[in-house]
């Protein structure tokens, strides 16, 4: 991810403390320019959604904006536009007068696409949490993750390292992992296959549960693995 400034009197924490406004009284930012990657640096990117960053437990805005960019063919739709071979998420703020200024960029050529970024409550803080969906299995899906540091910063959290530690203590050698990760729990669940991958005779031989700690810019296993049949 691309080392940007810190906006102090943008930071994040700042932005997600509940408002004493009421609700009908905020007006939401204005929709970042569907003409222009901000921040991608790049001639052949385009924006295929923008809009707010909306909190996941209530239902105004925080004041962040983001952008879904890739570069795959005009018209592809949101499930291809990665397919270009570029992809990324940008998060943005307002300045005093009016630019859109990136907070965070992040770029993936794993991605095949991303859903709308949330503001998500977790044992660590809240989060910025944008989705993301590959080919293949969920082992390889690429989050993009972020939380504020002490400066204000945005940093994302390597939130795939963990699975490499989950799939050596596997119970099954021959076990398929197809994980989803509750961010706002830090729990990754994952039914459990045996045989081939791409074999779709393969059986389900249970479930695991994996609950997390977040240590450094980085999500970790907390505790042995729970198996359910």
């Amino acid at each position: 991810m691309r080392s940007l400034p810190a906006i102090g009197a943008l930071s994040f924490l700042a932005a997600c403390q509940p408002s004493t406004m009421d609700k009908a009284e905020v007006d939401p930012p204005a929709t970042p320019s569907a003409a222009v990657c901000v921040g991608a640096g790049r001639s052949d990117c385009v924006v295929y959604r923008s809009g707010p960053v909306k909190d996941a437990a209530v239902d105004w805005d925080r004041g962040f904006l983001y952008q879904l960019q890739g570069t795959g063919a005009p018209g592809s739709g949101d499930n291809e536009y990665c397919k270009g071979g570029y992809c990324a998420v940008a998060i943005l703020k307002r300045d005093e007068s009016g630019r859109l200024i990136p907070v965070a960029h992040v770029e993936s050529t794993d991605a095949q696409w991303y859903e709308t970024p949330e503001i998500v409550p977790s044992p660590a803080g809240p989060l910025i949490v944008a989705r993301s969906n590959s080919l293949g299995t969920g082992a390889f899906n690429d989050d993009v993750v972020l939380r504020t540091d002490e400066a204000g910063k945005l940093r994302r959290i390597d939130v795939n390292s963990w699975k490499n530690e989950a799939h050596r203590l596997a119970p099954d050698a021959n076990s398929h992992f197809d994980w989803n990760t509750d961010y706002s729990a830090f729990v990754g669940q994952t039914g459990l296959a045996s045989r081939d991958p791409n074999d779709s005779a393969r059986a389900s031989v249970g479930s695991v549960r994996v609950f997390l700690v977040l240590k450094g810019d980085a999500l970790q296993i907390g505790s042995p693995m729970a198996r359910f049949p």
